[in-house]
């Protein structure tokens, strides 16, 4: 092991490093499973405008990975009811029905990535003042490693 840099150095101390048989690797980040993730949220309407819930931005230096979510409307008739991801400002529609109907849980289940700042969000469009959209979101964090 001649003539390696000493790893007691500063700039091994971040990260995961290897030894190759010639020469000292930073490794890339490695993903591991944090804590399970979840999460219910309610929006009431005001006035005319729509009620939309959304999950808290996904933490820096974690990974989530949403598996599910279940979406609820109690405006008293058929709204269009959307479930959507939020990804790097992009809105991607998970689900979307142009008449759900008032006080059914709508259950949506896929798998999908979410970086920092992602969020989940449920909307039903024009309830009605006092009407409410309630959200639950359910997956696990990974912790990014580096």
């Amino acid at each position: 092991m001649s003539g390696i840099t000493n790893p007691a150095e500063v700039y091994f101390k971040d990260g995961i490093w290897t030894w190759d048989g010639s020469a000292w690797l930073k490794q890339p980040p490695i993903f591991g499973y944090s804590d399970e993730w979840s999460e219910s949220k309610i929006a009431t309407a005001v006035g005319a405008a729509s009620a939309t819930a959304s999950t808290t931005a996904v933490d820096p230096g974690y990974i989530y990975v949403f598996q599910g979510a279940s979406i609820f409307h109690d405006a008293g008739a058929n709204k269009e009811l959307t479930l959507t991801a939020n990804k790097g400002g992009v809105g991607v529609i998970l689900f979307n029905d142009l008449a759900a109907v008032t006080g059914t849980w709508y259950p949506v289940i896929c798998e999908i990535t979410l970086h920092e700042g992602d969020t989940i969000s449920g909307s039903v469009g024009t309830p009605g003042d006092g009407k409410r959209c309630l959200l639950r979101v359910g997956g696990y964090k990974m912790k990014i490693a580096e």
